[in-house]
């Protein structure tokens, strides 16, 4: 006999994060954001793909990211370069800029959900249908952000 309790399956030690969501923030380092002479679309345009390839190397992470908040630590590092990106090129506050990226992670969250939500079940369409989705979505939410907030 083990001396040793064992944890039932669902509990954790207190600071710890879902296996999933370890998975995922471990996974997600974007390689490197854009250097901020490469703009914030372009900066914004990286971090929505990088999101994307670590929901999709994780599937099942979808589901708990969706209902998670984000760890700073995986996001703080970045938050001075992704101000300065959308400062130089946009015409709003750093709260602003910190909500328009929020609404970015929450838009590639739910197309996630959407593609793999069901896991382990397939996804209902072909890899390609999810693709333009995704890139129709993207590209709309920053010529949205360009429309409104544009210099």
């Amino acid at each position: 006999m083990r001396s040793r309790a064992r944890r039932s399956r669902g509990t954790r030690s207190a600071g710890t994060a879902p296996p999933p969501l370890r998975a995922t923030s471990r996974h997600y380092r974007p390689r490197r954001l854009a250097p901020p002479g490469g703009g914030w679309r372009d900066l914004l345009a990286d971090v929505a793909q990088g999101l994307r390839r670590a929901l999709r190397a994780h599937p099942g992470a979808a589901a708990v990211v969706a209902v998670r908040h984000a760890s700073p630590q995986v996001f703080e590092r970045a938050v001075p370069t992704v101000l300065a990106a959308m400062n130089a090129g946009l015409r709003v506050t750093d709260e602003e800029a910190l909500y328009l990226v929020q609404s970015l992670y929450i838009l590639v969250t739910g197309h996630a959900l959407a593609e793999f939500g069901d896991t382990p079940e397939p996804p209902a369409a072909p890899t390609a249908y999810y693709d333009a989705w995704f890139d129709i979505a993207v590209s709309t939410f920053l010529a949205g952000v360009e429309a409104r907030y544009g210099a």
